[in-house]
């Protein structure tokens, strides 16, 4: 795992800052860096955390013999050395995988990218053609952003790399503002700062050099699945299941360092222990976080299946002195605004693990992928209990449904206005709900930005032939997956020169997945139905039907105790009168109402509270 950066200019630029941009990556990649420069035109930079080929032999940026080809690359090709193979020629000069995806570009062009499995984020500088290519992987893994900057072009794994060049603007985007308090999180290929994009998963980026155009194009998507399902007895679903996910766990334990994978005691992450226990990795280390209170608590529950699997497991229990001095490096963990609050144990999950492993595996995608979210059940419910209920007492029930103090109640209700699947789906699933991003966004901030007509919207739309939670997970695994789920997994682990790794998103089980009749992901009152199959072979009954937890913290509690202080001073009317972008009296009559009991506003309140010191950072 590794951060990558680089930028294009017509002009000379001092080789420092190619230098001080990728310094800014070097928790992504602590053991190695290296620059390639081709004056005036392009300049590659890396840091390297050493997974695969520890000799050296593998360094970045890497070139062919000829010197016309360089790459750099953040993240891992586990089918490389079956790539090898195609290429019987090639006398090779390291085993790692940079090498492999190098000399596959040089053989197959553009299109080479099909091949690979993997996670990864890459730039490829080809002098012949006078093209900088930008590849991110299908479901988003690895990040990678890019941006305008005078008349350079840039690229990082992370933002942050761009504040070091002296043309880049720090100027926020007002949409990006919007966006941000509508999912709490950024999407899209939108990016805080105005002059910056996400590469979106599953596509590439030609930048042609000469003409200085710039062109994106889709290689996959896990869209249209559903069309190719066959006619096949569950037994033998089960069993092609069965040796699929094993395979794509084992190809996951290529490493030449030490691995393990956080257990949480799910179903996710228990059948990745599991499959784990049969690829054939010697000792298999499992990794756990807890909490003190109990509702947010599943370290008893991940003991359980570690006993039963025999794993060596290990577990850390959170306090709030733990988590909240992590709060102040949010901004230079994310690099961006991200009011996901599960990132806090994630981040201290990644800190214990990485005292003991270099890489680690995770159950992420198991939700999108077989349908495990019960916010796909509640929006299957609404639609089932209101489709007949008359137009006018859903706009009754709309309107009544902003005063419900009850989160996931006040959902629900809202949902009442909606005749479209997709936006009754979007009325369940948004953070911030269109009343409250009325009141809370300034004029100038609400109308840049068309909640409507974003890609998350445009995806359930284009699928709105497929039953409501089939959309919407399809939906999910483009957009929420990526932009929320993955985000933190990779912004955590990295903090800590982490390697996470996610065998779930394995592509060929991501289509599998979408082609599974229905009632194996989600059917009889149970979800995620062919994971439970696969793990009844080894768990009892008692931890296959225990209530979803999720990877939550108790901040509703500790925003009216351990935080409240900071909240007060973070969102006071001076603080947020630096950007203007914000109502004061809403967010203050928010505080007062979350503080008095009567009203939860947990979501609301730490979403400005992230922005607020991301903010603050910047004006630093």
């Amino acid at each position: 795992m590794c951060g990558i950066v680089g930028f294009t200019h017509p002009d000379e630029v001092d080789r420092a800052v190619i230098d001080a941009m990728t310094e800014c990556l070097k928790r992504r990649g602590p053991d190695a860096h290296g620059v390639h420069v081709e004056s005036p035109d392009v300049h590659l930079g890396h840091r390297l955390l050493s997974v695969q080929d520890l000799t050296g032999r593998a360094g970045q940026p890497m070139g062919n013999e000829e010197g016309t080809i360089h790459i750099v690359y953040n993240g891992e090709c586990y089918n490389h050395r079956e790539l090898r193979r195609l290429l019987p020629d090639v006398r090779w000069r390291s085993t790692g995988d940079t090498e492999t995806l190098l000399r596959l570009y040089e053989k197959f062009g553009e299109q080479f990218i099909d091949k690979v499995n993997g996670m990864f984020a890459l730039a490829i500088h080809d002098k012949r053609s006078r093209k900088l290519l930008l590849y991110r992987d299908r479901l988003g893994e690895k990040p990678l952003y890019y941006a305008k900057a005078g008349a350079a072009f840039l690229f990082a794994s992370d933002p942050a790399a761009f504040l070091k060049h002296p043309k880049f603007s720090r100027e926020i985007d007002p949409a990006g503002v919007a966006q941000f308090f509508t999912y709490n999180y950024l999407g899209d290929s939108r990016s805080i700062y105005r002059n910056v994009k996400r590469l979106p998963a599953a596509h590439y980026l030609v930048h042609d050099l000469a003409r200085d155009e710039l062109k994106i194009h889709r290689y996959w998507s896990p869209e249209n699945v559903a069309a190719e399902r066959r006619h096949a007895s569950d037994v033998e679903y089960c069993e092609e299941f069965r040796e699929l996910f094993f395979d794509a766990v084992r190809m996951r334990t290529l490493s030449d360092v030490p691995l393990g994978c956080f257990l949480s005691g799910g179903i996710d992450s228990s059948s990745i222990a599991y499959a784990l226990t049969k690829a054939g990795a010697g000792e298999v280390r499992t990794f756990n976080i807890g909490f003190a209170e109990k509702q947010y608590d599943e370290s008893g529950y991940a003991e359980q299946v570690a006993g039963i699997l025999g794993t060596t497991h290990e577990s850390f229990r959170a306090q709030p002195k733990d988590c909240l001095p992590l709060i102040g490096e949010l901004p230079e963990v994310c690099g961006e605004p991200f009011a996901d609050p599960s990132i806090l144990p994630m981040m201290l999950l990644s800190r214990m693990t990485r005292q003991k492993v270099t890489v680690a595996l995770s159950g992420d995608g198991g939700d999108e992928l077989f349908l495990g979210y019960d916010r796909y059940e509640l929006a299957q419910r609404v639609q089932r209990t209101f489709r007949s209920v008359p137009g006018g007492v859903r706009r009754i029930g709309a309107a009544v449904a902003t005063i419900i103090p009850n989160y996931r109640l006040r959902m629900v209700a809202q949902g009442l206005q909606y005749h479209d699947d997709e936006d009754l789906y979007a009325s369940v699933f948004i953070g911030w709900n269109a009343p409250f991003a009325h009141k809370l966004l300034t004029p100038e901030v609400r109308s840049a930005y068309r909640l409507r007509r974003d890609r998350f919207h445009r995806t359930l739309h284009r699928n709105r032939r497929l039953p409501l939670v089939e959309q919407a997970g399809i939906a999910d695994l483009q957009h929420y997956l990526p932009d929320d789920v993955l985000t933190k997994v990779d912004r955590a682990t990295m903090h800590y020169s982490l390697e996470g790794r996610a065998p779930m998103l394995d592509h060929r089980l991501v289509h599998f997945a979408q082609a599974l009749p229905p009632h194996l992901r989600m059917g009889g009152g149970s979800q995620k139905v062919i994971l439970r199959k696969l793990l009844g072979e080894v768990l009892p009954r008692p931890l296959l039907e225990r209530p979803k937890a999720g990877f939550a913290v108790p901040l509703r509690h500790w925003l009216r105790g351990e935080l409240k202080s900071m909240m007060r001073d973070l969102l006071s009317p001076s603080s947020l009168r630096t950007h203007g972008f914000l109502n004061e009296d809403f967010v203050q009559r928010l505080i007062r109402d979350h503080l008095s009991s009567r009203w939860n506003f947990e979501r609301q309140l730490w979403a400005l509270m992230v922005f607020q010191i991301w903010h603050n950072a910047q004006e630093q």
